[in-house]
């Protein structure tokens, strides 16, 4: 923390001195380390042009939404947030002899909790952050920052901060105020922008609780990398207010596993080699490859006898199903290139605690995004868009119209090689038809075949999808079990419908397979 903040953190620092501190500074080094305290800066895929990428600038996450915030839950929310800042601050050392009472540190809390409130209030609800066409509300640098940064002394340099920001990332790209980018959106940073402003005007004081908040966020940002009581005192809040049950068990105690699993998320392309030669049998990849094209071609049989579907549509739907490429189990790329691996790791360094190391990895990951700005997008790339392979897990990318079959996944109960293979089609070709059909629900079919975000189904084909939807989520609402409820059709609907095009894909794959057996009167 006293690398980002030269003068201390005012909630542990006696005699705090605010001459030290400048906002755009200490904002900017935080940024480096991946805590965006006011606003987040991302380099994204263009989604109307997905081989270019562009800047993209968000709300940043708070403590509970402006949904919850706004809800009866809003106000035990944050009583209990409070909570857990003063208990953390407790157990940080200062300067003074002791650890400091609550009585000490809860006026500054306050102040931090109200600040992250009035963030949180003046972004985005969740129905709005959902609108993915958000994403394409372009415009230049030039005009977001006349015509929402205008107050803040942080929020006038916003051009230079970007500078300098791609300047540490030694981005070759220099951005001007022609630079098209994405802001979510002008009235969001209307709003942070005249909260830090406020809080400039106040001067000393408004220095003081910037850094207090700033301090907040940095170790807040990094609580799963503390030390053990200060994970337990989250999970304590995190019950409190019935994320976890009362019941569950300490995830604080999990230490090993925590490690383990914090590198396979953050240096995934490390274990992608160990794994596959541990766990990944030779012959996986085509058996399952296999089965992918054959849940495409089952899945392709439903499109062609959609009644629902205008035909224009039909047609699209049946090239973007052509042009969906495939990540099965792992990258041959990344096992058969030790040296490339190497090369894409050289820059992180293990620390001398697992803190300092993820602090490392943290910074590699933010450089490596910021780099991606001036990168020509080549899909299905395992370099640029790395995927930890060792999850039970399989997913569409609808950004790049790629399923992920992750290696993890496959093996018993999804996947057995000892068993016939029409047990394979109903477990694993179901998993990959549920992918399938995702390209294809409310969010996939908002792209294209060639990946664009834009209306490609006709009006009467939309309404008939979601006219059949009803009857999904009736059949679902009538799902309950006693003592838990009903499941609530609404929420679950695309997954629901991603269930059942996947089974009856899978399924008339392996029927037509028996078909064709039968004329060939094989047993």
């Amino acid at each position: 923390m006293g690398a980002i903040l030269p003068g201390g953190w005012p909630m542990i620092t006696p005699n705090w001195d605010p001459a030290q501190f400048d906002l755009f500074s200490v904002v900017l080094n935080a940024a480096v380390y991946g805590v965006q305290p006011f606003f987040v800066t991302e380099v994204v895929a263009d989604f109307t042009n997905p081989t270019q990428n562009l800047l993209i600038f968000a709300q940043p996450s708070t403590f509970a939404s402006k949904d919850t915030l706004n809800s009866e839950d809003g106000s035990g929310v944050t009583s209990s947030y409070l909570q857990k800042v003063v208990e953390t601050t407790q157990l940080i050392p200062s300067n003074t002899s002791g650890p400091r009472p609550a009585s000490a540190i809860l006026n500054d809390a306050i102040d931090i909790v109200n600040l992250e409130k009035n963030i949180a209030l003046a972004g985005l609800n969740f129905g709005q952050q959902e609108d993915i066409s958000l994403a394409t509300n372009k415009t230049t640098l030039g005009s977001f920052q006349d015509g929402a940064l205008k107050r803040s002394s942080l929020f006038q340099r916003f051009i230079e901060f970007h500078r300098a920001l791609l300047a540490i990332a030694n981005v070759t790209f220099r951005i001007d105020r022609n630079t098209v980018v994405v802001p979510l959106t002008f009235d969001v940073f209307v709003g942070l922008d005249q909260i830090v402003a406020s809080l400039e005007a106040m001067g000393d004081e408004g220095k003081r609780r910037l850094a207090n908040y700033i301090g907040w966020q940095l170790i807040n940002a990094n609580v799963p990398y503390l030390s053990r009581d200060v994970q337990e005192l989250h999970e304590n809040h995190l019950r409190r207010i019935r994320v976890l049950k009362e019941d569950s068990p300490p995830v604080a105690n999990i230490t090993e596993s925590k490690c383990i699993g914090t590198m396979q998320s953050m240096l995934p392309l490390a274990l992608e080699t160990l794994y596959v030669r541990k766990y990944v049998p030779a012959d996986l990849q085509p058996k399952v490859a296999m089965l992918i094209t054959d849940t495409k071609l089952g899945f392709a049989d439903l499109l062609r006898e959609a009644t629902w579907m205008e035909n224009a549509t039909k047609i699209l739907a049946l090239q973007k199903l052509d042009n969906m490429l495939n990540f099965v189990a792992f990258s041959n790329e990344v096992v058969n290139n030790k040296s490339a691996v190497n090369t894409e790791y050289s820059q992180v360094k293990i620390g001398t605690t697992f803190f300092d190391t993820v602090q490392t990895i943290m910074r590699y990951l933010v450089i490596k995004n910021l780099k991606s700005l001036d990168r020509v997008n080549v899909r299905l790339d395992p370099f640029a868009n790395p995927v930890d392979i060792t999850q039970a897990n399989a997913y569409n990318d609808f950004v790049q119209n790629i399923i992920f079959i992750l290696a993890g996944i496959l093996a018993p109960p999804f996947y057995d090689p000892q068993v016939p293979q029409y047990v394979n089609y109903g477990a694993t070709g179901g998993v990959i038809g549920h992918e399938v059909t995702h390209g294809f629900d409310t969010t996939g079919a908002l792209f294209d075949q060639n990946q664009i975000l834009r209306v490609w189904w006709d009006n009467a084909t939309l309404q008939a999808f979601k006219e059949r939807s009803k009857g999904v989520i009736q059949q679902f609402n009538g799902f309950c079990t006693p003592g838990i409820g009903c499941v609530n059709g609404e929420l679950t609907v695309d997954e629901n419908i991603a269930d059942i095009g996947g089974l009856k894909a899978a399924y008339r794959v392996q029927n037509n397979r028996l078909h064709q057996l039968e004329a060939r009167n094989v047993q």
